[in-house]
């Protein structure tokens, strides 16, 4: 669901599905090896990233965000890979069969392709920029002087675009401010400190998700829905819900889509939590006497 009440529609092609019965082992993903393994700055990098910019400046951080458009669908496969990227669909009762020239939702090389690059970018961001970039999966963010919050907002943009393409952060994808929803998450900071609360946005969305769920969740869905809720394991929020995370995790692997006794209990505590309206406030540390002008 959009901010403007419209729906969006994402392909998402099933590279664990194979057509000779033996499931995930036969297909695609389960022929793909992973090499290594990733992680992501959460909301916990970004509390002690403000911290850390309180502590050294003496100033109360504003923020902004960029989210990279369609970040898979910018790397290309391989020519001689292209033939494991194929896929079915029938239209006015014909049927066609095309090949993806770039990464597809779906596939777990995708992550792992885009991984790189979105490193990539943030140490560009980090080494020459000098910018205090953090970032997840395709979004990026990072606190900054309210003075110079657009202007740094607008060059990073620049760059991605530069090694991306010109409409890789469009205009709507970008955002500054003194309070933003960051990962689902609304981030306000103030003289006294921070607060953190589920964005009003996004919690109908994960209670309407939770609802659907009860009945039958598949492992996409588990995916997305555990990604959504992932700030209830960090340690801004007291790991309140790290227990209850578990079952989502679990979820991914039950190809059946059935809701197992631990993810039907944990599906009501979820939203009885989002219908408390949790909030999250900490104070700052003690800056400097004499604040770091960088």
């Amino acid at each position: 669901m959009k901010k403007d009440g419209s729906v969006g529609v994402r392909a998402v092609d099933n590279l664990s599905w194979s057509a000779h019965g033996g499931k995930k082992p036969m297909s695609v993903n389960g022929h793909t090896a992973a090499s290594e393994k990733y992680g992501h700055e959460s909301i916990d990098a970004l509390c002690a990233a403000m911290e850390s910019f309180f502590k050294r400046l003496g100033e109360i951080p504003a923020l902004w965000k960029g989210d990279v458009d369609a970040a898979f669908r910018r790397i290309p496969v391989r020519p001689e890979h292209r033939w494991a990227c194929g896929f079915a669909f029938k239209a006015a009762q014909q049927l066609f069969c095309a090949f993806h020239a770039a990464c597809p939702f779906g596939a777990l090389a995708s992550g792992h392709a885009w991984e790189r690059i979105g490193e990539a970018l943030s140490f560009i961001a980090r080494k020459l920029l000098m910018l205090p970039v953090l970032r997840y999966v395709d979004d990026f963010f990072a606190p900054e002087r309210k003075e110079s919050m657009q202007y740094t907002m607008k060059s990073f943009a620049e760059r991605v675009s530069v090694l991306l393409s010109a409409d890789a952060l469009k205009e709507e994808k970008l955002e500054c401010g003194l309070s933003l929803d960051i990962l689902g998450i609304q981030v306000s900071p103030s003289a006294g400190g921070y607060r953190l609360q589920p964005s009003a946005d996004k919690v109908p969305q994960w209670l309407l998700a939770l609802e659907l769920a009860c009945d039958r969740l598949w492992p996409g869905e588990s995916k997305k829905l555990s990604g959504k809720l992932s700030w209830g394991g960090g340690a801004i929020f007291r790991r309140l819900g790290r227990a209850m995370l578990r079952p989502l995790y679990d979820q991914a692997g039950r190809r059946d889509g059935k809701v197992s006794p631990e993810l039907r209990r944990a599906l009501p505590w979820w939203i009885q939590v989002l219908e408390m309206e949790i909030v999250e406030t900490r104070a700052w540390l003690q800056p400097h006497r004499h604040p770091v002008h960088l």
